[in-house]
């Protein structure tokens, strides 16, 4: 059984690389969806993003409405299979936020649903567009692929990502390296990830919380 905060901590470290490539891509816009046909116009992007309905969030009330329970919208299957894809992942393994049709906001956000989701079905990236009094979150497909990880790029979304999200931090570290092929080595609470000629050096306190990351130059190998 996989709880929210397993699956977050997961899927957190990976899905924020490819957020952070399409805000860089995406700059200032303004959007509209087709969701009949499925896809995200961008301003500026003469080409449209494949995309499926994830959920939406109100304002008003602090909630958050899965796109499979929208049912009074009339969204075709096309449009919300991936969430409902989270649903089906959510009953496998018992996790209620993912099977709970309207959330409260102030308990788990958006962000944290839209970042699973992502995850779960292997999309490109999520997008996040405001309407007056709430916001809609989609899934992307036709994303341009995002940069090679470095170890420089590692060190600012793993620090980034602890502060944005509520995560267990050995979990969330491991999962963002495993995703990249970097191998960690763990001595105890002081880890060391190889990405690519550079080593970064991790530490956890007693908590497991992370107290300590730096880099340095991966070792030679003599030849």
């Amino acid at each position: 059984m996989s709880t929210f905060r397993d699956l977050l901590s997961e899927h957190a470290g990976p899905v924020l690389l490819r957020q952070q490539h399409l805000a860089d891509l995406l700059g200032t816009f303004t959007w509209d969806a087709d969701l009949h046909q499925g896809l995200l116009h961008v301003s500026g992007h003469t080409r449209p993003y494949r995309a499926q309905l994830i959920g939406t969030e109100m304002h008003r009330d602090a909630s958050w409405l899965w796109a499979w329970a929208n049912t009074g919208s009339g969204l075709g299957d096309e449009v919300t299979e991936d969430s409902r894809r989270v649903r089906e992942h959510g009953l496998t393994r018992g996790v209620p936020e993912l099977t709970t049709p309207r959330l409260c906001t102030e308990a788990v956000s958006g962000h944290d649903l839209a970042v699973i989701a992502c995850g779960l079905t292997g999309a490109d990236a999520y997008f996040r567009g405001e309407f007056p009094g709430g916001a809609a979150y989609f899934t992307l497909r036709d994303v341009p692929p995002a940069p090679v990880l470095t170890a420089s790029r590692s060190v600012h979304l793993i620090t980034t990502v602890l502060q944005t999200f509520a995560l267990h931090h050995p979990n969330a570290v491991r999962a963002l390296y495993a995703a990249h092929d970097c191998p960690v080595t763990i001595r105890g609470r002081h880890w060391s990830a190889t990405v690519g000629a550079e080593t970064v050096h991790l530490a956890f306190d007693d908590l497991q919380r992370l107290s300590e990351i730096s880099l340095a130059p991966a070792a030679l190998t003599p030849a």
